[in-house]
This record gives structure tokens, C-alpha cells and sequence, in this order.
């Protein structure tokens, strides 16, 4: 399932990373799981188990150019509620 989220975030995020491959920074990750907390209807026994990068399409990797845009993808694992989601940063 992928969360929709508006972009005007992305300015942030994208600033943090300086290749799409980078890790998620700590920042992205509260973010993912702000966003995912904010769209879905999550019981109170719902823990993150895994919140990661979701590797872009190898197209965007290599065409990559330094200080160019990023899309940058959360993939977010939840234990106790069985999630598995995307979200957009």
C-alpha cells in the first residue's frame, strides 16, 4: 500500500541526501513514520519494525547528477498491525 503525502516536504529531504542510495537520515525516518501515524488508523499495539530506504529505479540512480533532485521513498514494516507501506518523503 502506498501513502499518498503532499511534497512540499521533499525540499527538506532532498537537501540531506547527497546520492539516491543514502540511507534514510534520522530526520526522513521520523517523518516516514509521522506520515504513516497521520494517514493510517493505527492501534495501539502497532510498533515500527523497519523503516528503510525503498531503493529508486536503477534509471534514476544512474542518471543521477550531484545536486539534481532526489525522490526519496520510505519502505515501513509495522509489527502488531501486519503493515507493509510506502511512503513518499
Amino acid at each position: 500500500m502506498a501513502i499518498p503525502v503532499e511534497k512540499q516536504s521533499d525540499v527538506a529531504a532532498l537537501s540531506q541526501a547527497f546520492h539516491p542510495l543514502d540511507p534514510l537520515s534520522s530526520e526522513e525516518i521520523s517523518q516516514a513514520a509521522s506520515i504513516l501515524k497521520s494517514r493510517q488508523q493505527l492501534g495501539p499495539r502497532v510498533r515500527f519494525e523497519t523503516i528503510v530506504l525503498q531503493e529508486p529505479p536503477k534509471e534514476a540512480v544512474l542518471s543521477f547528477q550531484p545536486g539534481g533532485a532526489i525522490e526519496r521513498n520510505a519502505f515501513i514494516v509495522t509489527a502488531g498491525g501486519g503493515l507493509a507501506l510506502l511512503a513518499g518523503l
